[in-house]
């Protein structure tokens, strides 16, 4: 066979798009004039030229080496590394936000929203690019402006977003002190971003905090509404949670309460993509964020740079946040899950390089 030559956009269409591996990180729209997101899909719009398109190399789903050995934001960890599943920190412990207001409309402890809208009173950052609830459609990305902003896309969604593209708007219109929150992927993609753009006024600079979300995958949009459908939940959705483990639950809050669905029957609906993920704690963040096992109403909390632990550190002595230790038993669930996603993804890549090895051949 024919070994392919392209570059650009027609390659990111060839070995991700067309092939079914996109994630909808949102990197490449609004990067690139030609892509666009609509209720769960990017796609393509028009015909670019370009032989060395940035939207190939913003793709988390495409290997580059300086992006997977860098690290920027003091992160010095390895992806690949299964020595280090949790990959490089400062500090790692369990915290929840002081309001119970607060905690009442986020996702568990709302750690996310309320140190954004801290920093936003601060003056550490003007806008934030967040998620929002979707609107008859799939969640999309959006600029929080506003504490209110910010409140109103609490909680997780666990389906693409491409949220990203609310950056790529953000950075267009000339926006700085930016936040951004966002699943590894995301991470991965902005890590890119600021390494390809490292002169006067660049990317990182205008970037002042990037808060991860710990993430085992994400669901196509699409067919888990016409799965939820199919299962009589047709009224506007409230919430989603997955419980840990063992519970095997998924969990879809509307008016009418909680309705608890089989795990595994959500499964089929993963993004394919995901299954070459290699990271589940968004190592290249400021800030990571997930839930803790065995522990309603925390999160649990990893500083990984310095912006990050200033930004914590003012949020404990201000009272906004309450922090406990983490169990050291939690600690090593969590590097096991970790782990065990990235013996995964490994695996997934070398099966993915030897078939095109052998397409190719």
């Amino acid at each position: 066979m024919e070994k392919m030559n392209l570059k650009g956009q027609q390659l990111l269409l060839n070995t991700v798009i067309n092939q079914g591996l996109c994630v909808q990180c949102g990197a490449c729209v609004g990067h690139c004039p030609y892509f666009n997101f609509f209720d769960g899909q990017v796609m393509a719009m028009d015909t670019c030229r370009s032989e060395t398109g940035r939207c190939i190399q913003l793709c988390p789903q495409v290997e580059h080496e300086k992006a997977s050995s860098d690290r920027p934001l003091d992160i010095k960890s390895d992806i690949k590394s299964l020595e280090k599943p949790i990959g490089f920190f400062k500090e790692i412990f369990i915290a929840r936000a002081s309001k119970q207001s607060i905690r009442n409309q986020a996702q568990y402890g709302g750690i996310v929203s309320s140190i954004l809208a801290y920093a936003l009173n601060k003056d550490l950052v003007n806008f934030a690019v967040l998620t929002n609830r979707g609107s008859g459609i799939a969640p999309e990305g959006v600029i929080a402006e506003s504490e209110s902003d910010i409140f109103a896309c609490a909680g997780s969604r666990y389906s693409s977003s491409a949220s990203l593209s609310a950056l790529n708007k953000a950075i267009h219109e000339n926006k700085r002190k930016i936040a951004v929150v966002g699943l590894p992927c995301q991470m991965e993609s902005l890590s890119r971003m600021k390494l390809m753009d490292q002169g006067k006024d660049s990317i990182g600079d205008r970037i002042a905090l990037a808060i991860g979300l710990f993430c085992t995958w994400s669901i196509k949009y699409r067919e888990l509404t016409q799965y939820l459908i199919h299962e009589g939940i047709t009224s506007k959705i409230i919430k989603y949670d997955i419980p840990p483990p063992p519970s095997q639950l998924f969990m879809v809050q509307t008016h009418n309460g909680w309705k608890e669905l089989s795990l595994d029957r959500v499964r089929p609906y993963i993004h394919k993509g995901c299954s070459f993920c290699l990271d589940m704690t968004a190592e290249l963040s400021d800030i990571s964020v997930g839930t803790v096992e065995d522990k309603k109403g925390w999160n649990t909390v990893i500083i990984r740079s310095d912006a990050g632990m200033e930004l914590m550190n003012m949020a404990i002595s201000d009272s906004v946040i309450e922090t406990q230790e983490l169990p050291k038993k939690n600690l090593e669930h969590l590097k096991k899950a970790a782990g065990n996603k990235r013996k995964r993804g490994l695996a997934a890549l070398k099966n993915k390089k030897m078939n095109n090895e052998y397409n190719n051949s």
